[in-house]
């Protein structure tokens, strides 16, 4: 178990390569990166209007950003922000594309 300042926790993500749970917090409106051992690392507002429902960060560990999808269940819409500041732990391997992020590629229709 990993207490959060926030009990509303509304989506969670896990990043291989900077080690860290992102954990949105959808009443509360915040973004809170979190070592496994529960040590919360940094904690970011997000958009006060949005009703986030999910989350998935996508490192870009050579340029040390990463961009962040929220999903919006009272849009329903997905926002997406770049330059997120990321600190990757395992820099020299490969990034793999997270089973989140592999679905959503699947099940987009090609374009006519």
């Amino acid at each position: 178990t990993i207490a959060t300042d926030y009990s509303d926790v509304s989506g969670l993500h896990f990043i291989n390569e900077t080690r860290l749970l992102y954990i949105l917090h959808d009443t509360a409106n915040r973004l809170t990166e979190m070592t496994l051992l529960g040590t919360k690392m940094a904690q970011y507002a997000t958009p006060t209007s949005a009703a986030e429902e999910g989350i998935v960060v996508v490192p870009n560990c050579s340029l040390g950003t990463a961009s962040v999808s929220l999903a919006d269940d009272g849009g329903p819409s997905v926002m997406l922000y770049g330059d997120y500041p990321v600190t990757c732990e395992n820099v020299g391997q490969d990034a793999q594309l997270s089973s989140a992020v592999l679905w959503l590629l699947i099940q987009r229709s090609p374009e006519s």
